[in-house]
Parts: structure tokens; sequence; C-alpha cells
């Protein structure tokens, strides 16, 4: 398999895997921007963005965990559906941004909320209970993870067994 038929593979696989989720008749928001120099999470957000716009989602508000504001947010959007920045962030290590996702949820509890392929970390139990806790008391959360190795922390400590969206799987 080369190279080009890999991108070619895994562009398919994401238009494949988030097409019948996100829903276009509703406005959608893009939360977690990569206020950060960290290359790798500006390339995913970029990444997104392209396949939202190959879907025809427009996204109607995007902010990063420094400008999310709930009441502009929710005038923008209504109940329409949260989407949240794929990466390597999702756990205890990068705090900022699992805070922000925490918090949508907590801010958002009867909207849709899709997280982009996630990579799991806690180092801390308490604060990896907590997010079970704000996982399971939103009715509609959907994950997808990045290995098989998020996949399982995702079933194993939050009930739900999220599709991998990673080049392992292709």
């Amino acid at each position: 398999m080369t190279s080009q038929d890999l991108v070619r593979l895994s562009i398919q696989k994401l238009r494949d895997s988030f097409a019948p989720i996100i829903p276009r008749d509703r406005r959608t928001a893009l939360v977690g921007f990569p206020d950060s120099t960290n290359c790798g999470d500006h390339a995913i957000w970029i990444g997104q963005k392209k396949l939202l716009s190959e879907l025809g989602i427009a996204v109607t508000y995007e902010c990063s965990a420094q400008s999310y504001e709930r009441s502009a947010m929710a005038a923008r959007i209504g109940n329409g559906t949260i989407l949240m920045q794929g990466g390597g962030n999702f756990g205890d290590r990068y705090p900022q941004h699992h805070e922000l996702r925490l918090r949508v949820l907590q801010d958002f509890p009867n909207n849709k909320v899709v997280l982009f392929p996630q990579q799991v970390t806690f180092l801390d139990n308490d604060f990896l209970q907590r997010t079970a806790s704000f996982l399971a008391g939103h009715p509609d959360v959907t994950l997808f993870a990045r290995s098989v190795v998020a996949q399982h922390m995702f079933a194993r400590h939050f009930g739900k067994s999220p599709e991998i969206l990673g080049p392992e799987e292709i």
C-alpha cells in the first residue's frame, strides 16, 4: 500500500464514520481550537474543518479554551451539535483542554456532542472518575478513539466503546 492509498483510505473512513452522525439540519459548534504552539494540534483542527466542509456541515461557532463563552455558543447553535477537537489531550495531562470538554458537557446537557478521535491519558484516578461522571451524565455523547488503547480506556472507564479512527484500522 502506498502513502497515497493510506491517505485516501483514511479520508474515506473519516467521511464514512462522521457523515451519518453529524446532523446537517442543525447548527454546529467546533470546540477546542488549539491556542498553543503544537503544530500537530493545528493540523488536526484544519483537517476537521476540511472534513466538515466536505460533508457540507457549516460551523456557526468556534472557540478555544480561552475564548469559550457559554451564552455566545448557546445563541449561535441552539439545539445544534457540538463537535470537540480531537487529538492527544483527553485526560489530565492537558487539564485546560480537558476542563473545557467537561464544562461544555455540563453547560449543554441537551445537545448532541461528538468528540473527534482522541488519545486518552489519565494520571489521577479522581480526575478519571470525575470525567466518567460527566460522560455518564450526558445522554448524547459519541466518542471516537485514535487507537486500540484509547478504545479500551473509553470502554473500561466510561462504558462506551467507540469506533477506532486511526491508521492501524485501515
